[in-house]
């Protein structure tokens, strides 16, 4: 029993953490769950001040406690319509707002490969929001391939640097050494790391 404070992404708490609690939940039934959702570099701040037990994060953080790899992602080009990855700088981009680290990757990729900046047709506050919009028409979008599992009707795209590495990003499982050693926090832990995410892939 007890209540477990985690901190986490936006998109870890909408597509991946309700599962994973759920399950933790029917083994565990008196636990209580306090979730706090922000940007990944957020989350970070929040488990070394000690708001929250545990937090996963997207990206790649400087981080000196217990880390844990859960899952990698490849960032895909989504469009309503076949495409070449030359048109790409001719047609309007749907942006939204993303984690700072996250974004750098994907302005690297587009450094590499165009000379011009995208043009943006439009700019939404969340990845989902942008999935809707690519859906009907309005534009592409740069969509990690967990949202884009079992969506049908898109023409979608790997994204590769130049060198032929795909762009890919990570989420990440954090927590202090102190922290860890909390019976709640330990159990929640190890049921973390016998999950299995290998459905949130997209081929």
């Amino acid at each position: 029993s007890g209540t477990l404070r985690i901190g986490a992404s936006h998109f870890f708490t909408k597509y991946v953490l309700p599962g994973l609690l759920k399950d933790f939940k029917t083994l565990h039934p008196a636990i209580e769950y306090r979730v706090r959702t922000g940007w990944s570099k957020d989350v970070v701040q929040a488990v070394l001040q000690n708001d929250v037990h545990v937090g996963f994060i997207r990206g790649n953080y400087s981080w000196t406690g217990i880390r844990r790899l859960l899952f990698t992602e490849h960032m895909r080009i989504a469009h309503h319509k076949k495409f070449t990855l030359g048109q790409l700088s001719e047609l309007p981009l749907i942006q939204y707002t993303n984690d700072p680290s996250n974004q750098a990757l994907i302005d690297n990729w587009w450094a590499e490969h165009f000379s011009v900046p995208p043009q943006t047709g439009m700019v939404v506050d969340r990845v989902d929001s942008c999935l809707e919009m690519v859906k009907t028409g309005l534009g592409y979008g740069f969509l990690p391939s967990t949202i884009l599992h079992g969506v049908t009707g898109l023409q979608t795209r790997k994204m590769r640097y130049r060198s032929g590495l795909l762009l890919e990003r990570s989420t990440w499982m954090i927590l202090k050494e102190e922290t860890a050693s909390l019976r709640l926090v330990r159990e929640f832990v190890k049921r973390i790391e016998r999950a299995d995410f290998s459905d949130l892939h997209c081929p």
